[in-house]
């Protein structure tokens, strides 16, 4: 008789154990749902920002512009690119740190007609963002560059026009994370990545302005005029190569529509003065199969944009 009670208590334990732990694993397993759900709205919605906030990026007559970026909790910052299609898209994906952990997966926000140059994927709570015109030879897009706040670049002996931009965009920002350099080996922290200019001293970046290349991590992309180094500096190697394949096709594609603004009345008598520069440059925009064939097109680029300067004939 007490054996059988002994029996019935141990099986009613087991009992409430089990269904206890079943309770538990289902409340786990839903809070947890639940928090992924939450991390991946709040990283669509700080996507959705950070796209907004590009638009402020956008370049008029300024030369460059900088904006600081903050984020109440770590945040991932992943940039994408595909070049398929007309004009390709950009992809931006957010994730941010929630009890300690990261989500497992995120949405994109996409957009058609905006160059993001970064790291893959930056991450911090304080983000930088600049901007600079890309012009070859009309302007075709405004670049934008995004670097983590703790992320610091120390440049070192640039050219005097990169040194004065550097200065520019630093202004009243005594937290920006482009530093200089100068002879006395002060402005720079160690933590620093050393960007070096025409140098033989091993750096992190190694910028070639006779080549026209960047070197890192044993990766050499090729540039033509500042907006496209900058991109190269900050950029992870592939979304670059991305990026400037896409702005190849937008500028195919705008200089379609000067060669129509060509046959304009207004135009008379300067079609045979630029259509065969325009023709034979839109043809090396469409067979553009990577930086390297830059140098290509920036020859070309300088030809038309001095016959641009006539007066008579300015279509830009």
């Amino acid at each position: 008789m007490h054996k059988r009670g002994y029996l019935e208590i141990s099986f009613s334990w087991m009992f409430a154990l089990i269904v206890g732990a079943v309770i538990l694993f289902l409340a786990i397993f839903f809070l947890t749902r639940f928090i992924n759900t939450q991390q991946q709205v709040e990283g669509v919605k700080t996507a959705s920002e950070i796209q907004a906030s590009l638009n402020t990026l956008e370049l008029g007559f300024e030369e460059s512009k900088a904006e600081k970026l903050s984020a109440s909790v770590d945040t991932r910052i992943y940039s994408s690119c595909d070049n398929s299609g007309y004009f390709g898209h950009q992809g931006i994906m957010v994730k941010e740190k929630v009890y300690g952990n990261w989500p497992n997966s995120g949405f994109e926000v996409t957009s058609q007609n905006k160059y993001l140059f970064s790291e893959r994927p930056v991450e911090g709570r304080n983000f930088f963002l600049f901007s600079k015109n890309f012009e070859l030879p009309f302007e075709i897009a405004s670049l934008i560059y995004l670097t983590p706040q703790d992320k610091g670049y120390c440049f070192v002996d640039p050219p005097s026009d990169i040194e004065e931009e550097i200065k520019n965009l630093n202004g009243d920002k005594s937290d920006f994370n482009l530093n200089l350099k100068d002879s006395d080996e002060i402005g720079c922290s160690e933590e620093d990545l050393e960007v070096c200019f025409d140098s033989y001293s091993p750096c992190d970046i190694n910028v070639d302005n006779f080549d026209n290349t960047v070197e890192k991590d044993g990766d050499v992309l090729y540039f033509e005029g500042n907006s496209l180094m900058y991109a190269a500096i900050f950029s992870e190697p592939s979304l670059y190569e991305c990026q400037v394949q896409r702005l190849m096709k937008r500028a195919e594609v705008l200089s379609n529509i000067y060669k129509e603004k060509l046959l304009l009345n207004s135009y008379q008598g300067c079609s045979g003065y630029l259509l065969e520069d325009l023709n034979e440059l839109s043809e090396k925009y469409g067979f553009y199969q990577g930086s390297e064939d830059l140098s290509l097109i920036f020859e070309d680029s300088e030809n038309l944009r001095i016959k641009n300067k006539n007066p008579a004939c300015r279509l830009w």
